[in-house]
């Protein structure tokens, strides 16, 4: 009879599912022996399966939640202050300390370090253009909103459980917004901002033509584009987080919910985040039993860029944005803003122009409706390569994690589908302030499935 090394048995152990669903609810298993819901030998710090979530920071997660959902601004010096970038400040020193040191964060490598290199090198930026004292304002914010609110995710999602509990208030939310959103958009009338403002002073209605007959849905944030790219970037991890047991009934009415309050913003972006997320559902489904999947569909939509770019008169690009947006002149329009904004880039490459004016025809907006060209052009190239290479990195190493259970491994499909259509989506839309915050959130959020030099197939 052969015998079986020491290595054989740990691989054995790590195939056992590190959760499991015990009375409809997310469990880690008891067991003589630990075993790891992302078992490889430079995997997590800290073992999914041993995550105990404790009221406090559950607490934390409904507070963060709640504060991203107040529509109400304050001044505090130089700064000006929302109720989630005030809980961003009171957090920012214990979370910025549990990031950096406790051992308690799994899998800190160099996605954590590319954060921290864009809010540093954002803040030079704005000094270099503006001088220091016209910078403090913008550099406390854009530390608040992108490294702190990064760090809060990493800190307060470590394993999946927080990030059950996490979809599961996202759900409940949706839900419960949804009632008002169908009347705020068929009644044509901000309906959240107009209660809210009983309770104080908030951001003002955005007022705009309506579409198909509706008003684009606002809700509490800034504006509809805003509100889409929050909701519609939901979907795939709730869906997917849910998927399980007595959360089956939730998962539907959520899914439902956050997508009919993506629709109802009339947004380019939350539309074309939805479809992008509808694609990866189907793709996923129809090849689920091939292990090279993604890697196919990599390859297909990399011929597809090189067939179009050969065959039409227009660019890839060009061809992409015309297909994506509701009219001809809003396509017209992103295409004179890319051209312009990578022409301001070309001139100010390392350190962009700040928040100062580009260069653009009289006759077009200020609006940049492109997140990622935004960088570039605010903070220049190092910080855009900054940014976008941690995502990247999180959704490789997501991807690569060697992962045991079923439940775990929806959750990872759902972070990688939401985070990726969201990429997809914010190259036609731009992000401020709570949308902003989120994005980075839920960067933060998927940290715990992202481990260092992971080397197995996607499943």
């Amino acid at each position: 009879m052969p015998m079986r090394s020491a290595a054989d048995g740990t691989r054995a152990l790590s195939r056992q599912p590190a959760v499991a669903l015990r009375r409809g609810k997310l469990v880690r298993r008891d067991s003589a022996v630990p075993t790891t819901t992302i078992d490889h030998p430079a995997a997590a710090q800290t073992p999914s399966d041993t995550e105990i979530v404790g009221k406090g920071r559950k607490a934390m997660i409904v507070l963060f939640l709640v504060t991203l959902f107040l529509p109400y601004s304050f001044a505090a010096g130089p700064l000006r202050l929302t109720p989630v970038t005030m809980f961003l400040l009171a957090g920012a020193l214990p979370f910025a300390a549990l990031w950096a040191f406790s051992n308690k964060v799994p899998n800190r490598g160099i996605p954590d370090l590319l954060i921290a290199f864009y809010a540093v090198w954002a803040s030079l930026a704005l000094v270099v253009y503006q001088g220091l004292g016209a910078s403090i304002e913008p550099i406390g914010t854009l530390f608040l909103q992108a490294m702190v609110a990064f760090a809060a995710g990493r800190v307060l999602i470590r394993g999946p459980v927080s990030a059950m509990f996490l979809a599961r208030v996202l759900a409940l939310g949706i839900i419960v917004l949804l009632p008002v959103v169908i009347a705020e958009s068929v009644l044509r009338r901000p309906i959240f901002l107009e209660l809210a403002s009983f309770a104080g002073r908030t951001i003002q209605p955005v007022m705009m033509e309506p579409r198909m007959g509706l008003r684009r849905a606002q809700a509490l944030f800034e504006h509809p584009i805003l509100f889409g790219i929050f909701t519609a970037s939901l979907l795939s991890f709730v869906v997917f987080a849910l998927r399980h047991g007595a959360n089956r009934v939730m998962r539907w009415l959520s899914g439902i919910a956050i997508v009919l309050c993506s629709i109802l913003t009339l947004s380019t972006g939350a539309l074309l985040s939805l479809n992008t997320q509808f694609g990866l559902w189907l793709w996923r489904r129809l090849f689920r039993d091939n292990p090279a999947r993604w890697k196919l569909l990599g390859a297909i939509l990399l011929a597809l860029y090189v067939i179009i770019d050969l065959i039409s008169v227009r660019s890839p690009f060009h061809v992409f944005v015309n297909y994506a947006t509701f009219s001809s002149g809003s396509s017209y329009n992103r295409i004179l803003i890319w051209e312009f904004g990578t022409a301001e880039v070309a001139r100010h490459p390392l350190f962009g122009i700040g928040l100062g004016e580009w260069e653009r025809p009289r006759y077009m907006s200020a609006s940049m409706d492109n997140f990622w060209l935004v960088q570039a052009v605010r903070y220049g190239l190092p910080a855009l390569l900054a940014l976008a290479g941690a995502l990247i990195l999180l959704l490789v190493r997501m991807a690569s994690a060697p992962i045991g259970s079923p439940v775990v491994r929806d959750m990872r499909s759902g972070l990688t589908f939401s985070l990726l259509a969201t990429a997809v989506a914010i190259g036609s839309v731009h992000l401020w302030n709570n949308s902003f915050i989120w994005l980075l959130f839920l960067m933060g959020c998927s940290g715990f499935l992202a481990p260092s030099r992971a080397s197995s197939t996607a499943s």
